[in-house]
């Protein structure tokens, strides 16, 4: 075996990832398995070869002379072409969509405890399909069961099953009346229901239950089959159970393909529950267990009912082999329960409908950031009766939110406004706006994108290129293009501004709780508090101000001086957060002496505004980062990125982490010009170099800094 320890740290160096394989100490020489680190689009495997023609080298050292090391070589690529070419071309068609898919997880899924032997291009171990064109290769064609059952290509099955969907049940309440209002007919539901189509037909219905469920469910949904590499779809079942609880029973769909952290989680429930490790006949010893107790000698000659009997036995052989893929991962630097490109805190996201009351910050943007003025759901996500030209089957692209005429639309969460539409009038021309008529699409940080609709006319007050701010007043409620009234229609878009792109807003914003301030990981939040201290409190609901050059431990009223930063709760600076504070009534003024204004040491302000406006920091400083990785096409782990905005918090930004990351990956050389360069450059002290210290522990090694 080569010195793995030296190896890594040459081989960071030339920003690459390697993953070894398992078990390799029988083999006559090491064949270890890369994973490339840049745009899949542009994966060149001749170019990706020379690049690292010394690692290639490294692999074949042991061999006697130049001519047989070179003849080494030339066997170990041409056992990997065929392999990585497609895995690269398969990627890049979702990467183009939006979808960056950690190849390091494919890669380690595919060829854990092969042997030399089996990696090869016609290998048993994995399956490829001649026929699969990957230059028309459509992401989101409708998909064959059968040709997924069979395993037909491995790599499609396994990239598949990295997303995720969402599946409904509804309650079902009858058909809805038809109610003459202003002249025409309306559908109205019974309370607790909205009007719906689902298969065709006219109904009132409400969520009985919503889950993201795995790429097999979905599979076995579209095809009414009963079961998928041993899979059954649970959730169905229990859409079904619940059907007593409605008048008319219950019905369950399955539809948005997403790709999200909870999404992964199902990448590897996949493989824990389905038969994909059994039929692996090189994996056969991790069932030798189960093949004693049968007397059978390959996990194929199973019956349905001696895999029932061991069912427990085959998911714990099978967890134990995920276990063992997901300890390389994390050894070789992927964190393997988390994605970070594209992902999506859904929780944060606000309700669109604005609070009646509005604040104007430092700036003179407004916010009304209290209690939604409306939460009445008129028309759900899916298919419909069109409500103007009554074409029944009509697909509604997001939500409606029925709302007095003027009511304030605030933005979702932050972003970059990137299209407007502002020449349409209430009550006009249905066609206008390409019947949206008065509309706003707002860029966020996560890569979605939301959009309001329906605007009143001469009420939207921000325009193209213009950042906003959650919370932010952009438009008012109004009736124009196709609309039958006065209501906000909201979409969210994953990915992208296309219309396919669509999901159900209801996923990401909730009428239970339209104003969520976050759902931060507590290691996370632990590891903050305990680098910023908590901050002291008036012993009641209120924290107190003081100045950071003493410690959070003060005097009240101790003189500023030209020393420290006034600071409020966990590290929330006042200077750098005036306008935030606005947002929430809190108004003072840097520059004045007075007790009145908040701006002194020893000043009160309430704990549920601190927490705001804390939460508020650590969300804005996670979009900024997820955007600055996804736009360079770095993947990291959750620790890394919590690493990262924990950097944030302190420092105010992440400038020159790209730069130096591609120069010395996750080695001493990133601590040394990046972590540490901003330890100096904030004036070097013991409490600093000491959180520099745990930032890099945790961006390093993973490990959560605890007091």
């Amino acid at each position: 075996m080569t010195n793995i320890s030296k190896q890594n740290k040459m081989l960071f160096k030339k920003r690459v990832l390697i993953i070894l394989f398992f078990l390799i100490t029988f083999f006559v020489f090491n064949i270890e398995v890369k994973a490339a680190y840049f745009n899949y689009a542009d994966f060149d495997f001749d170019k990706f070869a020379e690049e690292n023609k010394e690692y290639w080298t490294r692999t074949c050292r042991n061999e006697t002379n130049e001519k047989n090391e070179q003849k080494c070589i030339e066997v170990v690529l041409a056992k990997q072409r065929k392999y990585y070419t497609r895995l690269y071309k398969l990627l890049a068609k979702y990467q183009k969509k939006g979808y960056f898919i950690d190849d390091n997880i494919i890669i380690a899924t595919t060829f854990f405890d092969l042997t030399p032997d089996h990696f090869i291009d016609d290998s048993t171990a994995y399956n490829i399909d001649p026929n699969l064109n990957l230059d028309n290769y459509d992401i989101d064609a409708t998909v064959n069961t059968d040709y997924f059952a069979r395993e037909t290509d491995t790599l499609d099955l396994l990239i598949r099953n990295m997303f995720g969907y969402v599946s409904s049940c509804y309650g079902l309440y009858g058909e809805p009346e038809q109610v003459l209002q202003e002249g025409s007919y309306v559908p109205v539901c019974p309370e607790g229901s909205y009007p719906n189509v689902i298969d065709g037909k006219q109904v009132c219905a409400s969520k009985a239950d919503s889950k993201v469920v795995g790429f097999w469910e979905y599979i076995l949904y579209s095809s009414g089959a009963n079961s998928f590499l041993g899979l059954s779809n649970d959730q169905k079942k229990h859409c079904d159970a619940l059907g007593s609880l409605y008048p008319e029973g219950t019905k369950y769909t399955v539809t948005n393909k997403q790709y999200s952290p909870e999404t992964l989680k199902k990448y590897w429930e996949f493989l824990e529950t389905s038969e994909y490790f059994d039929r692996k006949v090189h994996l056969r010893h991790h069932f030798q267990s189960i093949l004693e107790k049968t007397g059978h000698k390959n996990m194929s000659e199973l019956t349905a009912d001696e895999k029932e009997l061991y069912k427990d036995d085959l998911i714990e052989a099978r967890k134990r082999i995920v276990s063992s893929i997901k300890s390389i991962l994390a050894t070789r630097g992927t964190k393997v329960d988390n994605i970070n490109l594209m992902s999506v805190n859904n929780s944060m996201y606000w309700w669109p409908i604005g609070g009646s009351d509005i604040t104007i910050d430092g700036s003179g943007i407004p916010f009304a950031v209290g209690e939604p003025s409306s939460i009445k759901l008129s028309s759900l996500f899916g298919y419909r009766l069109d409500p103007v030209y009554k074409i029944p089957d009509t697909f509604h692209h997001g939500i409606d939110i029925g709302a007095p005429l003027e009511t304030n639309i605030i933005a979702v969460r932050d972003g970059n406004v990137v299209e407007i539409n502002n020449d349409c009038v209430s009550y006009g021309d249905l066609e206008c706006g390409s019947r949206w008529g008065n509309y706003i699409i707002v860029s966020h940080g996560d890569g979605n994108y939301s959009i309001y609709a329906h605007i009143h006319e001469n009420t939207i007050v921000v325009g193209v290129g213009d950042s906003v701010r959650q919370g932010q007043v952009i438009a008012k409620v109004g009736s124009s293009g196709k609309s039958t009234g006065p209501h906000l229609h909201f979409e969210i878009r994953v990915g992208s501004t296309n219309k396919e792109s669509a999901v159900d807003p209801l996923n990401y914003i909730s009428v239970e709780n339209p104003r969520p301030v976050s759902s931060v990981n507590s290691s996370f939040e632990a590891m903050l508090v305990c680098l910023e201290s908590a901050g002291p409190d008036d012993g009641g609901a209120n924290y107190v101000v003081y100045n950071d050059a003493y410690g959070a431990n003060i005097e009240y009223k101790r003189p500023i001086g030209n020393k420290g930063t006034l600071t409020v709760g966990p590290g929330v600076t006042l200077i750098w957060q005036k306008d935030r504070f606005a947002r929430y009534g809190i108004l003072y003024d840097t520059e004045s002496d007075s007790d009145s204004n908040y701006y002194f040491e020893g000043a009160l302000i309430p704990k549920d505004i601190v927490d705001n406006v804390y939460y508020d920091i650590i969300t804005a400083n996670y979009d900024s980062i997820r955007s600055v990785l996804t736009k360079n096409g770095i993947a990291l782990g959750q620790p890394q990125i919590d690493a990262l905005a924990l950097f944030m918090y302190n420092v105010g930004s992440i400038k020159d982490f790209v730069e130096m990351y591609k120069t010395y990956g996750n080695t001493d050389g990133l601590y040394d010009n990046f972590f540490a360069k901003y330890t100096a450059a904030l004036g070097s002290s013991t409490t600093l170099t000491g959180r520099r210290s745990a930032e890099w522990e945790l961006f390093h090694n993973s490990q959560y800094h605890t007091c």
